[in-house]
């Protein structure tokens, strides 16, 4: 029963009292900030096979909507309710005192694998939480406390991610980086402890760790007991950087600029049926504000390297998928994985 959607979460998910040999694992896969037509599957040049190939033997939605933002989508898929409804239609920067926002998921709806857990699963999370209030996070980083809001209180096994929405570098004055991004993000948490940056390895990545995790969790189980996977790999969001070996693979494809790269694309998804009826890529117009060859040379090298960054997190992502997949078959057990990915 293996499938891929492209969708957010419509409704409670509902748990059907089933033995454990008969319950599918779950792996739920959320980024941030990847456009509609991002994946190949969807007529992207980012080269993502594993993902299309979960998606050819799956279900594609045309269309889509979403919170078009970090925080309150999570909370809707998390939870199947509308945002609004669990008290986080904005952000988690605040709480604004005013239904519906509250700055943090409310406890009265239960998450997915607070439903999970008790029929069985085994629950985890690698990768990005954010959806509890930032005022909630000076403490934890002060005394350890949760106060209720941390992915295990809210019915997860394991976490291993980030918590926060923003990951931002900064750098002394000398211009040494100090900590942030997906080299040495400031929150990293191992389940409730706080990973400093200094702790964390040189050569970190924080998308390939987060891939390390899932598949640590498919491996490392000591039971038969179904699982629920919530993989959120917090890429490709800002600060777009990768490794550098990785950029260099996309480098290339982007130097012909973004005028012709658009045009591709919308041909690609023509041709794979994506456009509404009677909507064809002849009515596609695009947003560009200059044409490329008005930029200057450093204003196109800028925009190549901000591409090839961002094409090199996908293809990441798109390669822990992979991993996790093989692992799955090595098991035999992919066939009763639903595969979910938004």
């Amino acid at each position: 029963m293996t499938k891929f959607i492209s969708s957010m979460a419509g409704g409670l998910l509902s748990v059907l009292p089933l033995e454990a040999a008969q319950q599918p694992n779950v792996l739920l896969i959320m980024v941030d900030d990847m456009g509609y037509s991002d994946l190949g599957c969807y007529g992207s040049e980012i080269e993502t096979p594993h993902l299309d190939t979960l998606a050819d033997a799956g279900v594609k939605y045309r269309q889509v909507r979403n919170y078009a933002r970090c925080c309150p989508s999570r909370a809707s898929l998390l939870t199947g309710r509308y945002a609004h409804e669990v008290q986080l239609g904005w952000m988690t920067a605040a709480d604004e005192q005013v239904p519906g926002y509250r700055g943090g998921a409310s406890r009265d709806f239960p998450m997915i694998p607070e439903l999970l857990r008790p029929a069985g699963y085994n629950t985890h999370l690698a990768g990005k939480w954010h959806v509890m209030q930032d005022a909630g996070l000076e403490p934890f980083f002060k005394t350890g406390q949760t106060h209720g809001d941390f992915p295990l209180d809210r019915g997860f096994d394991s976490y291993f991610g980030i918590l926060r929405g923003g990951n931002r570098v900064s750098y002394d004055r000398e211009g040494n980086r100090l900590g942030g991004g997906y080299f040495t993000p400031w929150d990293l948490v191992r389940d409730t402890t706080h990973i400093p940056v200094p702790q964390i390895p040189e050569d970190f990545f924080l998308t390939t760790a987060l891939g390390d995790e899932v598949v640590a969790r498919i491996t490392e189980r000591e039971s038969d007991e179904p699982f629920f996977i919530y993989y959120a790999p917090y890429a490709p969001h800002n600060p777009v950087e990768a490794p550098e070996e990785r950029v260099a693979r996309c480098r290339e494809r982007y130097r012909v600029g973004y005028d012709i790269l658009w045009r591709e694309r919308i041909k690609r998804m023509d041709a794979l049926g994506l456009f509404p009826d009677g909507i064809t890529a002849a009515d596609a117009q695009p947003f560009f504000p200059r044409a490329w060859e008005d930029l200057s040379e450093e204003e196109q090298s800028t925009w190549v390297e901000i591409a090839a960054n961002f094409a090199a997190l996908v293809e990441t992502v798109d390669e822990q998928v992979g991993r996790a997949v093989t692992e799955l078959k090595a098991r035999d057990e992919l066939d009763n994985t639903l595969n979910a990915q938004s």
